[in-house]
């Protein structure tokens, strides 16, 4: 805090992890928290029409494995609808999508929902693999 460490713990459950930490500020003050290994997924997501129904993808659950190299996220979509989710890290492999490369560091899932109902919303999966985390030097 303001350029001096602070005591923090890592708090992890199943479906993320937070930092946790107690100070005391007064005045201004600033905290940085810097993150290292970070993994982002988004949906670029739009407002329906005035009055229309949703056609955006939910995203139902996420779950981790204990060593956080797996992440599986429960999907809701308009059958025989192809979403695309922005991602950030350190991914090996999809399951469930493609994984679509950039020119940039940025990166998207491709993730296509079955055909069924039109108009209605269907269930998939989709499981992210990270690759190993780099060695400290």
């Amino acid at each position: 805090m303001n350029g001096k460490p602070v005591p923090f713990k890592m708090k992890a459950n199943d479906e993320d992890q937070h930092v946790a930490m107690r100070v005391s500020a007064s005045g201004k003050s600033a905290l940085n928290i810097r993150l290292h290994n970070d993994f982002n997924v988004g949906d670029d997501a739009t407002l329906p029409a005035l009055g229309a129904h949703s056609r955006g993808l939910r995203i139902l659950s996420q779950t981790w494995t204990p060593s956080r190299d797996v992440l599986a996220l429960e999907l809701s979509g308009i059958s025989g609808a192809v979403y695309e989710l922005a991602v950030d890290g350190r991914l090996a492999s999809v399951e469930g999508g493609e994984l679509l490369h950039s020119a940039t560091e940025a990166q998207a899932v491709r993730v296509p929902f079955t055909a069924g109902d039109p108009g209605t919303y269907t269930k998939t999966k989709i499981v992210f693999h990270f690759s190993p985390k780099p060695n400290k030097r």
